[in-house]
């Protein structure tokens, strides 16, 4: 999400603000949070979060995007199949893309469709 959305939906020390750029640590979530989006708290009432403030990059403009049309939360999800290792490049993106039929994913770099090669 965007650094300055953040605060809509969770709160946090700031003291450990800085582990949000690399989804480093756990976000409580708060009302704001639940009523919007509520499919994405853990049981136990968190979420991992990673927020964005480089506008220069993709997922910035993507996420400024979104938020125009009332959308701050972009989910990330695993991108490996059980018990597989993770995904480790574009060969691997491509490989489990078939396997788990996903069309599009969404790198730092673009969004992608899959390709038949």
């Amino acid at each position: 999400m965007l650094k300055e959305k953040f605060k809509k939906y969770f709160s946090i020390q700031n003291s450990i603000e800085k582990n949000l750029y690399t989804m480093g640590t756990l976000c409580e979530a708060n009302e704001n949070l639940k009523k919007d989006y509520s499919s994405i708290i853990h049981n136990d009432n968190t979420c991992r979060t990673q927020i964005i403030d480089n506008n220069n990059s993709f997922m910035f403009k993507l996420l400024t995007k979104l938020s125009e049309n009332n959308i701050d939360v972009l989910v990330n999800t695993s991108f490996n199949i059980s018990k597989d290792p993770m995904v480790f490049d574009l060969f691997d993106v491509y490989v489990n893309m078939r396997r788990m039929s996903i069309e599009y994913v969404v790198m730092n770099t673009g969004i992608f469709k899959v390709k038949e090669i």
